[in-house]
């Protein structure tokens, strides 16, 4: 009936907005949550995706409302705890954010394409406050010999300048399997 098919309509504008932001339009989609959360403000994916939208607009505590929100419709998720994470970075709060990404790499089941992202992340977040040396210990459980080097330089680069870091962890939160 018409319940069915607004469900459908809802799942479909959600899955257009994902679609846009996965192909790297950060523009268009926000409209479309919009719409889905209105018709069902349950919708985690959406909320997801706004927090990454204000993430990469640096409102950082509107971003951080959105992935809270989505975590009381799917609690102890992975990608959104991850997202949460680099959000908190981007704001400086760096502490926290190695808080939600332990909590992500917790959630995250181990071994899964999901944990070693997570963990990676972990290793910018570390580098972006300025500690290379943690950041260089967590990357050390995928990378050795000149991957790790290589890994270990860029974490020392980015400990030391800003903007550098802050460009590594907005691409971290707009990778495609982020959303």
């Amino acid at each position: 009936g018409i319940l069915a098919k607004d469900a459908g309509m809802i799942a479909a504008k959600e899955g257009k907005g994902l679609a846009l932001m996965a192909k790297g339009d950060f523009e268009t989609p926000g409209a479309l949550f919009g719409e889905v959360l209105q018709a069902d403000a349950t919708r985690w994916k959406s909320l997801n995706a706004l927090g990454i939208l204000f993430s990469m607009r640096g409102m950082q505590s509107e971003a951080q409302a959105y992935y809270l929100e989505a975590l009381k419709y799917s609690e102890a998720n992975s990608s959104v705890l991850n997202n949460m994470g680099l959000a908190q970075a981007l704001g400086d709060s760096h502490e926290e954010a190695v808080v939600s990404l332990t909590q992500a790499a917790v959630a995250a089941p181990t071994g899964s394409g999901d944990s070693r992202r997570i963990d990676l992340n972990l290793s910018l977040v570390y580098a972006a406050a300025g500690k290379a040396s943690e950041a260089r210990v967590v990357a050390a459980r995928y990378f050795t010999g000149d991957m790790l080097e290589k890994n270990a330089a860029l974490y020392k680069h980015m400990a030391e300048d800003k903007a550098l870091a802050k460009a590594y962890l907005t691409m971290a939160l707009t990778e495609n399997n982020a959303f």
